[in-house]
């Protein structure tokens, strides 16, 4: 599998000067909606590029339960520490640091949940887990917005149609750069 790291790197970053500028100039809904998530939507796409380390640790450190493992080998600590550092310095540069570590760890944790959900059901990882593998990220940092601020049905509806496209726009990236092997159609019809 060859891997491209720097063109991942180059498609998760492109789109941001784009939003900023697009937040700077007209500062318009959902623009300001899409950047407050940043983090939380930041937080997933740093978290594979672990993967490029010559070792990692898994985060649930080979623990078992029901003979099926927790999290599993690819939720490494490296990457959930990559992604809330990443992520939560995104915040940062939004002038907001407490909200951009709390939806990074969030994000983080909706990620460790969905492959908690996935072992149990026994989908080996990597595996594609319709709607929850697209939104799980997303769940805990929309319950906890309401902390910092309001949240509409409008503004959920909003970030979970937005999740749906940019989770297949980069399922393609990660597919080029090599990251990932199959399509999830393709893991579906395997079945």
């Amino acid at each position: 599998m060859t891997k491209k790291p720097s063109i991942a790197v180059l498609a998760v970053l492109a789109p941001l000067p784009i939003i900023f500028y697009l937040n700077a100039n007209f500062n318009v809904y959902p623009i300001t909606l899409i950047i407050r998530f940043l983090p939380a939507f930041c937080a997933p796409l740093v978290a594979p590029i672990s993967m490029l380390l010559p070792k990692t640790h898994p985060i649930d450190f080979g623990a078992y339960l029901g003979g099926q493992r927790l999290f599993g080998d690819k939720k490494t600590i490296e990457g959930t520490f990559a992604a809330i550092i990443v992520a939560t310095g995104l915040g940062v540069a939004l002038s907001e640091p407490l909200v951009g570590f709390v939806f990074a760890v969030g994000a983080m944790l909706g990620d460790l949940l969905n492959s908690f959900i996935k072992r149990r059901l026994k989908i080996p990882p990597g595996n594609y887990f319709p709607i929850m593998d697209e939104l799980n990220f997303l769940f805990f940092p929309v319950i906890f917005a309401l902390s910092f601020f309001s949240i509409t049905s409008l503004d959920v509806l909003i970030l979970g149609v937005l999740t749906m496209f940019l989770h297949y726009l980069y399922d393609r990236v990660a597919l080029f750069t090599g990251f990932k092997k199959r399509e999830h159609i393709d893991i579906i019809i395997d079945k």
